[in-house]
């Protein structure tokens, strides 16, 4: 009977902890504007003017392709963890768009690989270079756009591509960067899972000081992974260790690497909006 009461008591406790979901920000195109998940409520935040409205929110999912999707106000938008910006399943790749936030940094001078896939199709030969994964975006106006027919850098070796290295240098020291993981493309979704992901990447400080050697281990769904360095670092080289087999392919590619994390900034905007709906009453 003690055990029956203790196992009662402990239920709640672990079904809170499953179906919580931690607070969350989506960026949008406007510069002042923001949604974010706060307390289990979804808000959108247009600092321009001073507004906050809560919006229905009906979970976060991922499909079969591993790219998540929020439903906010009835409408499914497609959502990319630690992507400043939001990316609306209704527009083209083309249309997508980030505002150039300040922490929002490319800083990365120059980047190499111990190798990449040259492939040919008929008479037409692709190459999926290192320099793909900093030329995912160009700059129009105040706005850094997403290309239309982007592609990744894929490792050129015959097997899963185990050992291949990247070397980064970037431009200013950084205390991490951001991975966009695998072979994403809007249009084709499919060949996320199709080809393979980094699954357990070594990260190695070239300096001449302060040298680290660091794993990190990606979750496998479409989404921007914050490496945090152990210090701040001006070159490091990244090493394959293991990989998400792919379901076609036997090809690993990362889509893009962008010289900074972001996502200290992230959770300090969220605690900067979360003061905010404290203030006004909206959540305690």
């Amino acid at each position: 009977m003690a055990r029956f009461l203790l196992l009662l008591l402990i239920l709640p406790s672990i079904c809170a902890s499953v179906n919580a979901q931690e607070d969350f920000l989506i960026k949008t195109r406007d510069f002042a504007a923001d949604y974010v998940f706060i307390s289990g409520r979804m808000f959108y935040y247009d600092e321009r003017f001073n507004e906050i409205t809560e919006v229905t929110y009906e979970g976060l999912n991922t499909d079969n392709n591993g790219y998540g999707y929020v439903k906010i106000d009835g409408k499914n938008r497609l959502y990319i963890k630690n992507a400043p910006v939001e990316i609306d399943p209704e527009k083209t790749v083309s249309e997508m768009a980030m505002p150039a936030y300040e922490f929002l940094k490319f800083n990365i001078k120059s980047i190499t690989a111990s190798s990449e896939l040259t492939e040919k199709i008929g008479k037409s030969t692709s190459i999926y270079k290192p320099g793909n994964m900093i030329s995912i975006y160009f700059q129009d106006a105040e706005e850094v756009m997403w290309k239309k027919d982007a592609a990744p850098w894929v490792e050129g070796k015959e097997d899963a591509g185990i050992g291949e290295t990247i070397e980064i240098e970037f431009e200013e020291k950084t205390a991490g960067c951001m991975i966009l993981n695998g072979f994403v493309d809007q249009n084709k979704k499919e060949l996320y899972k199709n080809n393979n992901r980094f699954k357990r990447i070594l990260v190695t400080s070239l300096d001449g000081d302060l040298k680290f050697n660091s794993e990190y281990e990606i979750p496998d769904f479409v989404h921007f992974f914050g490496v945090k360095f152990p210090n701040e670092a001006n070159r490091v080289k990244i090493t394959i260790l293991d990989v998400y087999r792919g379901e076609k392919y036997n090809d690993t590619c990362i889509t893009s690497i962008i010289g900074g994390d972001n996502s200290t900034e992230i959770e300090s905007r969220i605690k900067e909006i979360k003061t905010e709906l404290v203030k006004r009453g909206l959540i305690k």
